[in-house]
């Protein structure tokens, strides 16, 4: 029973030294334009709209060896990026003893309105709450939830699924080879499937084996 007890206090321990929030803060310009984020060591990214021309970085982390949030500023474009910090401490019992569920990050990421956002990655799980401004996803597997689209929005996978939520005014562009559209509940047999309208909100949606489910009501 006290082995017991003390492995308990072992675990309890590891969850609280391994969690870490880290927060970076930029006050962008109206020439700060385009935002890329490369989400490499995350699992989530949620995408929120700020209410000033701060773009605020979250970074919740879980991970074993620690991750810093690199912010560069390459003419009028702001990159993100996370990068394990360098002569981090990590015992050799700490990689006996701690499970995949523990090694987790995820970011919240408050952008000002009306900024381009590029979102880049492998395994990723991408959530954006409605943002108002134009967002690009670009990756490899995960579930990307869009919210109520404000812009042009744009998503290529290879494998997931994708919800969002459209009104009359937004134009679609949806393909898939191998997923399925579905549009309130209602699978298109005809792909790809197009729409277009004469308002600037748009969806594009381009994938091999990814789902998009479409809810207009």
């Amino acid at each position: 029973m006290k082995k017991i007890v003390t492995l308990l206090l072992f675990f309890i321990t590891i969850t609280i030294v391994s969690q870490q929030k880290v927060l970076k803060e930029l006050t962008l310009t109206a020439s700060d334009k385009l935002i890329e984020i490369e989400t490499l060591g995350l699992d989530d990214v949620v995408i929120e709209t700020s209410k000033n021309n701060t773009l605020q970085v979250l970074l919740i982390d879980e991970n074993a060896i620690p991750l810093n949030v690199d912010v560069k500023k390459v003419n009028n474009t702001i990159q993100l990026s996370f990068k394990k910090i360098e002569g981090a401490f990590q015992k050799e019992i700490f990689r006996k003893y701690i499970t995949k569920r523990l090694e987790r990050a995820r970011v919240l990421l408050k952008i000002p309105i009306n900024k381009d956002l590029v979102v880049y990655g492998r395994t990723i799980g991408v959530k954006s709450k409605s943002y108002k401004g134009n967002l690009e996803v670009y990756i490899e597997k995960g579930n990307v939830y869009l919210g109520k689209i404000y812009n042009e929005t744009s998503v290529k996978l290879f494998l997931g699924n994708v919800f969002a939520n459209v009104d009359k005014n937004v134009s679609l562009s949806l393909k898939t080879r191998k997923g399925k559209i579905m549009i309130d509940d209602k699978e298109i047999a005809k792909k790809p499937y197009k729409k277009t309208t004469k308002g600037a909100k748009k969806l594009t949606f381009d994938s091999v084996n990814a789902n998009i489910f479409i809810t207009t009501k």
